[in-house]
């Protein structure tokens, strides 16, 4: 049986009043881990954050139940926009949220890689990696890492494959503020086999050989038809029990056992409450560490779900 103690769960929490509230809501329902944004992500510009802020947020998740934080960055930020203008406020507003991540003690940003807007992949993969090593390189001595997630491919969006990213991290100098996010809906979009445990082993290897697990923090778990509904030319109907076994999976896959460290899984959910308590139920298959992240949809109270977190931890 899973270790409660061991066990890191918790869903992407509304900062709605500050950023030190969310630590509020997340430690109420119990969350042992927990994802925001630092700041309005559809904006580029925000206020900085009030020493006061700084402390509340610092204090209030000492004394949480709460041992890892992540921040997702601002969605309009394109680190290989093909406009000029556009690139360089990505840049400033990426160094601004790598500084928001460092003030708060906060050690990784989330990010989309970007679309190249026509200028070509091996342009764009370059200017993503070039985006990084300018953000690096004014934050000297932060901790705070770059995820990269992994995505669809839609438009002129790059990082769609393991060997894009792949391509992006050995451009980036300073490789070891550098991980990686992998999001089951844009995988599964982007053509990899997540939906069965052969198709799943053979992805996670892939994954392996070409990045590296060490790099892999993060898995975000998403609804896959609404992707697929972008991808008409993908004729495979998934339904729900495709979206829990694959759950089950990544939940089931014992990847920490064969690694030196603790391997820290995101999920994302946008599903009803049922399913929802399909796949806390799965953490039943779990015998190490694991961060469990859960977007929870309207259909879902929040009573039910700290009834979930604090009274059916093994199901």
């Amino acid at each position: 049986m899973i270790n409660k103690e061991k066990l890191l769960l918790g869903a992407h929490t509304s900062a709605s009043g500050g950023v030190a509230s969310a630590i509020d809501l997340a430690d109420k329902l119990g969350f042992t881990a927990m994802q925001i944004f630092s700041k309005n992500n559809n904006r580029w510009a925000a206020k900085p954050f009030s020493e006061k802020e700084i402390y509340d947020f610092k204090t209030k998740l000492s004394a949480s139940g709460i041992r890892f934080t992540v921040v997702h960055d601002s969605y309009l930020i394109n680190l290989c926009a093909s406009s000029s203008e556009i690139l360089e406020k990505s840049r400033v507003a990426y160094i601004d949220e790598l500084n928001r991540c460092e003030q708060l003690g906060i050690p990784y940003l989330n990010f989309h890689p970007g679309a190249h807007g026509g200028t070509g992949e091996k342009e764009g993969i370059k200017l993503i990696a070039e985006s990084l090593n300018i953000a690096h390189e004014k934050t000297k001595g932060f901790k705070v890492s770059s995820m990269i997630e992994v995505t669809a491919g839609q438009g002129t969006a790059l990082g769609y494959s393991f060997e894009q990213v792949r391509e992006m991290i050995d451009l980036v100098g300073e490789k070891e503020r550098v991980s990686v996010c992998i999001d089951t809906a844009h995988v599964f979009a982007a053509g990899y086999d997540i939906k069965s445990p052969e198709g799943y082993e053979k992805t996670i290897k892939e994954f392996d050989d070409i990045v590296g697990l060490d790099l892999l923090k993060c898995f975000h778990m998403n609804e896959f038809r609404a992707m697929l509904r972008y991808f008409k030319h993908n004729p495979i109907p998934v339904g729900r029990e495709t979206e829990v076994e694959t759950a089950k999976l990544l939940l089931a896959y014992k990847l920490w056992e064969h690694r030196g460290n603790a391997l820290a899984a995101t999920f994302v959910f946008n599903q009803p409450f049922d399913i929802f308590f399909a796949l806390t139920h799965a953490l039943g298959y779990m015998l190490g560490d694991l961060m469990f992240f859960g977007l929870m949809s309207n259909t879902i109270q929040k009573s039910d779900v700290r009834k979930l977190f604090q009274d059916k931890w093994l199901c």
